[in-house]
């Protein structure tokens, strides 16, 4: 599990100062909230929690820092691979 952990971490961009790994982190401790403390977690199983809580840090995952007009306008490769559309949401998908 530490080495699944590690290449999470290896994923996120030093360079990029929000969507990092810090935030990440933070988006997962505040799931985890949400799900003891906001009565999300009744009647979910163990599995669906732990890939809620997955999902969460993993969710920015190479995400280049910028918007998706930025991508567009640079020809950025993520841009070109989604054809202009909705680039960073696909990238997610």
């Amino acid at each position: 599990f530490a080495s699944l952990l590690d290449a999470i971490e290896r994923s996120y961009y030093d360079s990029v100062p929000y969507h990092c790994l810090l935030h990440a982190v933070d988006a997962m401790h505040s799931t985890f909230w949400l799900l003891r403390h906001g009565g999300v977690d009744e009647g979910l199983g163990k599995e669906h929690i732990f890939a809620m809580l997955f999902a969460a840090i993993c969710h920015d995952i190479s995400h280049p820092g910028k918007n998706n007009a930025f991508c567009v306008q640079s020809r950025a490769h993520l841009a070109l691979l989604y054809n202009d559309r909705s680039v960073l949401e696909n990238m997610h998908a």
